[in-house]
């Protein structure tokens, strides 16, 4: 099967990801704020090998693969993480829209919290949670 050209997001990953934009002031454009995204449910998933990725909910495309990953970073990513021995933009997809979510139910519990305290909790690990 052919890799995807495009990747999308979900409704409620494009509404998460356009308040990180547009609200909170996190990122400067979309695209950042969904490679976060992507990032994110990277370093949040306890088993890599398999992530718990989204359902096949409708996407809307928001970017081209040349424009969100031009060189192919994302994607290599899931292979050298161990993520997947044949790594697709279907995954990358489905992760972005997967740490959009999760991202989304971190923002809920505490909605104050700044996106150096989101990063600063992935680098100290658990015991600092």
């Amino acid at each position: 099967m052919d890799d995807k050209k495009t990747l999308g997001l979900n409704q409620e990953a494009d509404r998460l990801v356009e308040s990180l934009v547009s609200t909170l002031k996190w990122f400067p454009d979309k695209q950042s704020a969904g490679r976060f995204c992507f990032a994110y449910a990277l370093v949040t998933q306890h088993e890599p090998r398999s992530p718990n990725v989204p359902d096949n909910t409708p996407r809307t495309t928001v970017w081209n693969i040349g424009t969100i990953d031009g060189d192919g970073t994302m994607r290599q990513l899931l292979a050298t993480l161990g993520v997947s021995n044949d790594p697709n933009y279907r995954m990358v997809e489905d992760l972005m829209n997967l740490g959009a979510m999760l991202l989304q139910k971190r923002l809920s519990d505490n909605p104050s919290i700044r996106l150096w305290d989101v990063i600063q909790e992935q680098v100290a690990g658990p015991s600092l949670q």
